[in-house]
């Protein structure tokens, strides 16, 4: 596999990389696990030092800047070492700002959720027609959140706990759908409790934290045959990049919050190949006409995150939303991404 392009994978970007691939179509990609990860060999690279956390993930304050370094490494997540069978765990050191930025989009998602009625990885339309139970105790769940103040904290964290331990039993046996809508509300519980501050719900987050991990691996090994034969292309698209969002919000929350208490992210080698659309602008259409309008020239295509950041540098990627927004300053940190924005010819140029 080439070098990472993202600058915490591997420093400074290299204005001579090789240019990526042209964009698989969809009917080439792998139907398994709809795309969502890429499989290949790791490179040999050098060891990361250890870190040492000088901070609680409460206090965003005291974080400490560290170089971008891709590493061999090992990993206590049953996740990665037990499900994905990868030959080599990568990990990359984040700093202050990229951290601080990546919370900070991640505990918007709730809020986002109440007031639009979708996030980076529930699609507007998705339940348009059926709206599952799991999804509308989360959006309670969320908006109670969003009333949360000092006097009602005690309840609304009750409602929470309560919703949590409704979601935890699922059917004993459950469809494509069941375990996406199990997923995602799981993700955003995840969020409030992980980055809340409270001590308690911090505790009991971290506790089932191997659940969703559980949970991402069977949505994970589900293919599009499991879909109804009477949802159109753009329904089964919405879905489809559904999921791929889905799992990978999952590893980016894993790989934050572990960040926010050790200093680096222990989960990069499985985020550099998980799939997403390289066209942002298909997941604000609002219609079966825009999506034929839009598609009628080219079939969608995927590609993984890895080769995102380099189709963006490339400028074959002019435009963003704020998802993608927040996967290049993963990265790339943001005010590389923001000087990517005002002047597209920056993007390749390497930092001084």
């Amino acid at each position: 596999m080439r070098a990472l392009a993202c600058e915490y994978f591997n420093g400074a970007a290299q204005a001579n990389a090789a240019a990526p691939p042209d964009l698989p179509s969809l009917n080439e990609a792998d139907n398994r696990c709809l795309g969502v990860f890429s499989a290949g060999q790791a490179e040999e690279l050098p060891a990361l030092p250890l870190l040492t956390p000088s901070w609680s993930p409460s206090d965003l304050n005291l974080l400490v800047g560290f170089e971008g370094v891709l590493s061999q490494g090992s990993t206590s997540s049953p996740l990665l070492s037990q499900n994905l069978g990868l030959a080599v765990t990568a990990t990359a050191a984040m700093t202050e700002d990229q951290l601080r930025y990546c919370v900070r989009e991640l505990s918007s998602y709730p809020k986002m959720f109440v007031r639009d009625g979708l996030t980076p990885f529930i699609h507007r339309r998705l339940y348009h027609e059926q709206m599952r139970k799991e999804i509308r105790s989360g959006y309670s769940v969320c908006a109670a959140y969003m009333s949360k103040n000092s006097a009602n904290e005690d309840i609304v964290f009750r409602v929470l706990e309560a919703a949590v331990q409704e979601l935890l039993e699922p059917p004993t046996s459950w469809d494509f759908a069941d375990n996406l809508a199990h997923v995602q509300v799981l993700i955003l519980f995840q969020i409030i409790r992980l980055f809340d501050g409270n001590i308690r719900q911090r505790a009991m987050a971290e506790q089932q934290e191997a659940i969703l991990d559980d949970w991402v691996d069977q949505l994970r090994q589900r293919t599009t045959s499991e879909a109804p034969l009477s949802w159109s292309p753009w329904q089964l698209w919405i879905f489809t990049e559904s999921v791929r969002r889905t799992v990978l919000c999952s590893f980016m929350l894993k790989g934050i919050y572990f960040a926010m208490k050790q200093g680096y992210c222990h989960v990069i080698g499985v985020l550099s190949q998980l799939r997403l659309s390289p066209q942002p602008a298909l997941w604000g259409l609002q219609s079966k006409a825009q999506w034929q309008m839009a598609t009628k020239s080219s079939e969608p295509s995927l590609v993984t995150y890895e080769s995102f950041g380099f189709l963006w540098e490339s400028g074959r990627i002019p435009e963003i939303g704020r998802f993608e927004k927040m996967l290049l300053v993963a990265c790339k940190g943001e005010d590389r991404v923001e000087e990517g924005l005002l002047d597209p010819l920056r993007r390749t140029q390497p930092d001084l």
